[in-house]
C-alpha cells in the first residue's frame, strides 16, 4: 500500500505493539501488509536472505546454504527463498535454548 505525498509514493508502515487491539502495516522489504489482534486475520511477515543475513549479522551466503540445507524454516517462491518471521524467531528461541 503507497500514499501519495505530492508526487512522490512512500511506504505506508503503522505500529503499535502495546495496546489492544494490535496494528502493524507494512510494504516494502517487511512484507507485512496487515495485522491485527484476532490469530485468523493476522497476515504473517516474510522476509528476504538478505533481511536474515542483515538479522544474524552473516553473509547471505551462509543463509542460502543453510536453507538449502533445511536447517533454517525456509520456502522457495519461484527463484527466491522466504523465511516466515515467527518461524525464524521461534528457531531462534529453540537453538538458544538447547545450547
Amino acid at each position: 500500500m503507497l500514499l501519495a505525498s505530492s508526487a512522490t509514493y512512500c511506504p505506508l508502515v503503522v505500529s503499535n505493539r502495546y495496546s489492544q487491539p494490535s496494528l502493524t502495516i507494512r510494504d516494502g522489504s517487511g512484507h507485512t501488509l496487515m495485522r491485527g489482534s484476532s490469530e485468523r486475520h493476522m497476515a504473517e511477515t516474510y522476509l528476504t536472505v538478505e533481511e536474515i543475513a542483515r538479522r544474524f549479522g552473516v553473509n547471505v551466503t551462509t543463509i542460502y546454504r543453510l536453507a538449502k540445507q533445511r536447517k533454517l524454516p525456509a520456502f522457495k517462491v519461484g527463484r527466491q527463498w522466504r523465511f516466515s518471521e515467527a518461524r525464524i524467531e521461534a528457531w531462534v528461541e529453540d537453538h538458544e535454548r538447547s545450547s
